[in-house]
């Protein structure tokens, strides 16, 4: 019988086709093995209709119901992708079984069960997990396909989350987009279950700074000696009205009270504490923290992180990246022998000769591993030398994680010690690493703070004691990492203690495949902004979190949903229901929606015409670029979240502005009259043009142009010198030099 299996992409449905083996014949739309054809999605082919599909009268946004809630739902093909679907659709004619190749998610189940039932396949469906594209691997994955759609459950529930984004956004988006219009705004203002409270965090971290008010607080300090010196920290018992909500000490005068009670007094040693601490390595990674470690550490952002995951993944390299889980299985573990024998082979994975295959580190735990495992090495190297420095640098931080669960446990020998001064107690506290263990791969050590040998009852020198009066500071700015962070562990700024322990079971804010299109969104929409290394909301941002009902921007709403939804993947919950209890917050929240918001201002004028402001666009592809709010034409490129130009230059050879621009080897400037015919570049200085002495007008021996009078410049050519009338391109007329 032939087996139709659609993969979720190109790239799986070649490693399918290369485990599967043997004679094939491949196709532009899929590939021919045996008794299988082998065909693929571009992610979702298929996206639900909008309002105008259903009425055409609804493609004003002004006439459509609000809220607008299908009937029955329906779907199209995306935008150019109908093709696709249409192939799809004829091989699964010929096809006794389809078989679900999706990515082992919830999202991937759906992207392929939703097809199948587009194009109207009856018979029966087999499920296919493979999150390991290496050909060992996936053979492995092909031996084991469910004779059944196992994963159906998951994809009822993403379709459901899928149809009430769709309700959700769709209609307060209309709503409020329509209110703000009234007020003279008129750009679309989005509003989505995830990315409305994303903006909310960072409205409220700005707004926490912007109220903050630093305040002293205070410790006490001794510095004591016995052959070298080292500090105890005073124990001040306050009662808590004398302290802040963090338990620091602010009442000046109780510090004051006990440095006094402690000068002059002797030092006794009252205790001493010594301890051996292990620390095992860190648990492998899930997405959300490779995004961390690498935005804090490579400077990538979250949407850069992915898409070299991808890559990665894709290349068979490493193993699946859109995945929440920190733990591998125990099948995998006994693939570590061959895995690192293969790492040592490559010069800065050389940590890997000395690990040992037999340690099992607790990230090595089944019970722990659903339908992802943590991001690991496959032990494919053969792609590494094609990839993007910043690529390779993620591969070896992926690698180095896994290498190090291989090392033994770090040891530590901590020591607490006790010095009565007077009757105060101060304590000190020492640790020497005794074993530096997996801390030689990730190249982590503890500062060793080395205390002098004490012995108790003994007596030590008191050198000085001084009060120790610190300010306290606002809370940081959210950086892509720890934005990421607060998404994961969102549960942290929910109140309601129910809703918390379900935020605490769930993936937080968003999933691991969404959290970096949610933050590129919110930036394209110009609700937030990168500013060097941080992620900030915007004037508008804030104006619209600060306009709307806080239920939209608290993630309360994502946690009753995952409750839901989680019924649903469980096979209890009623997709009817979960839909149908949408309605009334939505039909409340659009019908209510009032907002008045004015575009801020950049604070960057024009540089051309000085009668406006300009504006920062986001670019589809990343990265950003300015340009004026009238229409006088102007743009520039984006330097670190301001404009790169502070002035205007002009070209020396065509009277053009100059443009600063930004490539492969740093900035430099060209000739915007480039369309023209004006070749122009010099290189940057400084963020000023370098004066090209090849290009010059010649003073000493000033020509005009015979034909138009305008003034000649002495330039250079392939021939060598030569005078051309700086009216080019109109005049063309040039002058050899003798």
């Amino acid at each position: 019988m032939t087996k139709l299996i659609i993969a979720e992409k190109p790239s799986l449905a070649k490693a399918i086709a290369a485990g599967i083996g043997g004679n094939q014949q491949k196709d532009k739309t899929h590939i021919r093995a045996g008794d299988y054809i082998i065909t693929w999605c571009f992610g979702h082919l298929l996206e639900l209709k909008m309002p105008e599909d259903y009425d055409p009268a609804f493609k004003n946004w002004a006439d459509r119901p609000v809220p607008f809630i299908p009937d029955r739902w329906e779907y199209r093909p995306a935008k150019d992708k109908s093709s696709q679907v249409s192939a799809i659709k004829k091989l699964s004619q010929s096809a006794s079984v389809i078989i679900n190749a999706g990515d082992p998610d919830r999202e991937g189940s759906y992207l392929v069960d939703s097809l199948i039932r587009f194009i109207g396949f009856g018979g029966p469906v087999w499920r296919l997990l493979i999150s390991d594209v290496n050909q060992r691997a996936v053979q492995k994955a092909l031996s084991k396909i469910d004779r059944f759609n196992s994963t159906e459950n998951l994809s009822r529930s993403a379709e459901c989350r899928s149809k009430a984004d769709w309700v959700y956004g769709l209609n307060l988006t209309t709503a409020y987009t329509l209110a703000a219009k009234k007020s003279g705004f008129n750009k679309v203002l989005s509003v989505g279950r995830v990315q409305t409270p994303v903006l909310g965090l960072l409205v409220k971290r700005k707004r926490d700074r912007d109220n903050f008010k630093s305040h002293p607080f205070y410790g006490v300090i001794a510095t004591l000696k016995k052959g070298t010196e080292f500090q105890a920290k005073g124990m001040i018992e306050s009662p808590e009205s004398f302290c802040d909500s963090e338990g620091r000490l602010i009442e000046r005068s109780h510090a004051q009270d006990f440095l006094n009670s402690a000068t002059g007094r002797p030092a006794v040693i009252s205790s001493i504490k010594k301890e051996d601490s292990i620390s095992s390595a860190p648990r492998l990674f899930s997405l959300a923290d490779l995004q961390k470690h690498a935005n804090a550490k490579l400077g990538m952002t979250a949407s850069q992180v992915l898409s070299s995951a991808q890559e990665l993944y894709e290349k068979g390299i490493t193993t699946y990246p859109r995945t929440d889980c920190q733990y591998i299985t125990d099948e995998l573990w006994s693939d570590a022998e061959r895995t690192l024998r293969s790492l040592a082979g490559f010069e800065p994975l050389s940590s890997a000769t000395k690990a040992d295959h037999k340690i099992k580190h607790p990230s090595v735990n089944n019970s722990k591993v659903s339908a992802h495992h943590a991001i690991i090495p496959t032990g494919n190297l053969l792609a590494v030398e094609q990839l993007a420095d910043k690529t390779v640098k993620l591969f070896c931080m992926i690698a180095e994680r896994y290498i190090a669960i291989f090392y033994p446990d770090a040891l530590d020998e901590k020591t607490q010690t006790e010095i009565l001064i007077g009757t105060r107690t101060f304590v000190a506290k020492g640790v020497i690493q005794k074993r530096q263990g997996w801390r030689v791969v990730l190249g982590q050590k503890p500062s060793d703070k080395v205390l002098p040998d004490l012995s108790q009852g003994e007596e030590v020198t008191v050198k000085a004691i001084s009060l120790s009066e610190k300010m306290t500071t606002p809370p940081d700015e959210y950086t892509e990492g720890s934005l990421i962070e607060a998404m994961t562990s969102i549960s942290k700024h929910v109140q309601d203690e129910s809703l918390k322990s379900i935020l605490k079971e769930t993936d937080g804010l968003g999933t691991e495949a969404t959290r970096a299109a949610i933050i590129e969104g919110l930036i394209k929409r110009g609700f937030i902004q990168r500013v060097i290394k941080k992620v900030v909301p915007t004037e508008e941002g804030c104006q619209f979190v600060n306009q709307i009902p806080d239920e939209l921007s608290l993630p309360d709403m994502t946690a009753r949903w995952e409750m839901q939804l989680k019924e649903i993947s469980n096979g209890a919950g009623s997709e009817s229901e979960f839909l149908n209890q949408l309605v009334e917050p939505v039909t409340r929240l659009s019908q209510s929606a009032t907002v008045n918001i004015k575009e801020s201002s950049s604070g960057f004028e024009c540089l051309l015409c000085k009668s406006a402001d300009l504006k920062k666009i986001s670019k589809k592809t990343g990265g950003a670029f300015w340009i004026c709010q009238s229409d006088c034409g102007y743009s520039c490129a984006d330097n670190r979240g301001k404009p790169a130009e502070k002035h205007i230059y002009k070209c020396p050879e065509c009277d053009s502005r100059l443009a600063r621009r930004n490539g492969d080897k740093g900035w430099w400037w060209g000739c915007t009259g480039f369309k023209t015919g004006c070749k122009y570049t010099t290189q940057d200085q400084k963020g000023k043009p370098v004066e090209n002495e090849q290009c010059h007008t010649a003073k000493s021996e000033e020509k005009c142009c015979p034909d138009c009078n305008k003034p000649m410049k002495l330039r250079n050519g392939k021939f060598g010198d030569f005078w051309g009338c700086t009216g080019y391109p109109q005049c063309k007329r040039t002058i050899k030099t003798p």
